[in-house]
């Protein structure tokens, strides 16, 4: 009797969902496809401005698929001895991209930020000697996918540097540590397009301070800037209109003859495009064109040395271009590597104990980590698997992260929801 009772009720509750349902009262929301790469998305546009607000914070102590997030060895996947990879963070869908800088300077070293499909960005602590565990600290969640981060003072209205976020709403968040510990999220601005890149350096010359750069897929690159008190509204204004979505953007000292420091980026048009003002005009030069997209791009070396005027770019066609500056001040490139499909990953640094003139570490669809190793100017690029994630890759990036070695870090992140970290034990060859 008493379960006939409990299927009575069940079958009125399932009748008046249903009828809720169709009447709109209850519609659900359409769910994004999880795993859709937000490199190649459909086409919005147009933005306005929003007061500041206060964010909520919510948290996940699970973060992720079970509960454990254990930085946990993942050596099957190694192709080279002397490399191990450490699981630092295990989401349920893909992670897009990753920024590693010292948002803490309290604590040592830098710490990691994950940026994954659901729009959340937690803040990964790499744990001393990469055995205890790894506590993902949740900042904001979104709802949509993240992929955009910058850190720096771009906030003269605030002490310190803020963190900044932005994805496939529009929304761009300021994150900034408290001092009793937590992070006040702010929306400070946002765009009715998709952001997919941001960017933090001096670039524009007649405004003081850092810029701060919003890259959309409509293709325009906005300033976006502070104004009045820290309530009020922050201001957009478009400095270039590309003919599709900005992919990434790196700023340096690239030209001898025009003032302050520039900017490069590439598109989904296949074109990587150098920005500088000549005595306040915008000056735009065309460095390469592809037939086929282009995903990344990243410099080969920093302010005085001797790659300083290389930057290296990653397609869509798995070709990774590397672009030299010649003594004229003219650009010419060539491809020095080809990927069995696309490259969505790259980045230098230290890689082995040996001095190498040039060395890169790129990921992407075929789910490789790869080194490109040149030991001498005019000698060739040698290539060397180290990795081999469990599905498509979508970023990599590169900092000092293990003390005991004398070698940089490999960060990737993709398709397969994981957060790996690529080290050696060694520092050798």
């Amino acid at each position: 009797m008493q379960t006939r009772t409990w299927l009575t009720r069940w079958r009125v509750y399932r009748g008046l969902l249903g009828l809720l349902l169709l009447s709109g009262g209850l519609a659900p929301v359409p769910a994004k496809q999880s795993g859709m790469d937000p490199d190649g998305a459909v086409e919005p546009r147009s933005f306005v401005g929003v007061e500041g607000a206060l964010c909520g914070q919510p948290e996940e102590p699970d973060g992720g698929r079970g509960g454990d997030d254990r930085g946990s060895r993942d050596d099957a996947h190694l192709e080279q001895g002397e490399w191990q990879a450490t699981t630092l963070w295990q989401s349920d869908v893909p992670v897009w991209s990753l920024l590693v800088e010292d948002l803490l300077p309290a604590l040592p070293g830098p710490e990691i930020v994950a940026l994954d499909e659901l729009g959340r960005a937690p803040l990964l602590f790499v744990p001393a000697r990469f055995e205890s565990r790894v506590v993902p600290w949740f900042t904001i969640m979104d709802g949509r996918w993240l992929g955009a981060a910058a850190f720096g003072d771009a906030d003269p209205r605030r002490e310190g540097s803020e963190l900044y976020l932005a994805g496939g709403r529009g929304n761009l968040y300021q994150v900034v540590p408290l001092p009793r510990g937590g992070f006040e999220s702010r929306l400070v601005w946002y765009i009715d397009d998709e952001i997919h890149a941001l960017l933090l350096d001096d670039v524009i010359p007649d405004h003081t301070g850092l810029d701060l750069l919003a890259c959309t897929l409509a293709g325009e690159i906005v300033h976006v800037i502070p104004s009045g008190e820290p309530d009020t509204p922050w201001r957009g204004e478009v400095i270039h209109t590309e003919p599709a979505r900005v992919r990434q953007v790196v700023a340096g000292d690239f030209s001898p003859i025009l003032e302050g420091r520039e900017i490069v980026f590439v598109s989904l048009a296949g074109r990587c495009i150098h920005l500088g003002f000549d005595e306040g005009r915008l000056d735009t030069q065309v460095l390469w064109q592809s037939d086929q997209g282009l995903a990344r791009i990243v410099r080969g070396g920093s302010s005085g040395g001797e790659l300083e005027n290389v930057l290296y770019i990653a397609g869509d066609d798995g070709r990774l271009v590397r672009l030299s500056r010649r003594p004229d001040a003219e650009w010419s490139g060539r491809v020095i590597y080809e990927s069995e499909a696309g490259l969505r990953g790259a980045a230098t640094g230290r890689f082995t104990s040996e001095s190498y003139e040039e060395s890169i570490a790129l990921f992407g669809y075929d789910r490789k980590v790869v080194l490109l190793l040149r030991s001498q100017a005019d000698g060739p690029f040698l290539s060397r698997t180290i990795f081999n994630d469990s599905d498509r890759g979508h970023w990599l990036a590169a900092a000092e992260l293990d003390p005991r070695n004398a070698t940089d870090e490999i960060l990737v992140c993709g398709y397969s929801g994981r957060v790996t970290l690529l080290t050696r034990s060694d520092g050798g060859q």
